[in-house]
Parts: structure tokens; sequence; C-alpha cells
């Protein structure tokens, strides 16, 4: 419940400040999350799956992960060191690398050309490395 309630703490500080935010991850679409204010849409409301919850074959608990619009990010970060104190807080990341062809594919797609041309572009890299750039 702990758990909960302290994510539940950091949505409200972030709405109260008007700062937009979004819970995603296991519990995010649970009941659980809905009653307690941490997501606004109900889980029958897409048809979220209780085993995506919490089963016994997931050897973990559930985590929510909640994304917080970027330009007001840090005042979020700053209000969860101050609560919560340095001794009790951790920034984490996933950082992902991309080879030529999968970066190449994810820019195209960010600058929304058409998947007929992210193909052709990303079919015309076969065979390129970065050791030939020197």
């Amino acid at each position: 419940a702990r758990y909960f309630l302290t994510v539940y703490d950091i949505v409200k500080f972030a709405r109260s400040k008007d700062i937009l935010c979004q819970g995603r991850g296991s519990a995010a679409n649970s009941v659980v999350c809905f009653c307690i204010g941490i997501t606004e849409v109900g889980p029958e409301k897409i048809d979220s799956l209780f085993e995506r919850f919490i089963s016994e074959e997931r050897n973990e608990p559930p985590d929510i992960d909640v994304d917080f619009e970027h330009e007001k990010r840090e005042t979020v970060i700053q209000y969860i060191y101050e609560k919560y104190s340095g001794k009790r807080t951790a920034l984490a990341a996933a950082v992902i690398s991309y080879r030529g062809r999968s970066a190449l594919r994810e820019v195209s797609k960010a600058m929304g050309l058409s998947e007929d041309v992210r193909a052709s572009l990303s079919g015309s890299i076969w065979g390129w490395s970065t050791s030939e750039l020197g």
C-alpha cells in the first residue's frame, strides 16, 4: 500500500501544479490505481487484464511508471527529493542504443516519413557500420 500511496502523492502534486502526467506499467491500468486517483481511466474501459497487474507467473510486484511533461519534469523531481529526501530517492533511466538501420527507422518515423520511404531508406544501409566512419 505504501508504494501506491507514494505514487499517488507524486501524481497529486503534479496535478496541483498543472503538470501533465500519465501512468503506465503493469499496475497503472489496475482498478487500484484508478480508485485512489493515480490514473483517470478505469480498467474496464480498456479491457485491461487483471493478470497484467499481479500474477503468480510474474515473480515481482507490479510497477507503476508515470510520465511527466518534459518542460516541468524537474519540478516533480525536486518535489520528490524535498519530500522523501535524497537518502530514499534515486533517478533511474533506461538507455536505448540503436544500430544504424534501427536508428534510421526511428528518425524517419519521427520526421513523419511514410512507411515505404522508411523501408527504402533503412534497406539502403545494409552492411554499413560505424567502423567505416574512421
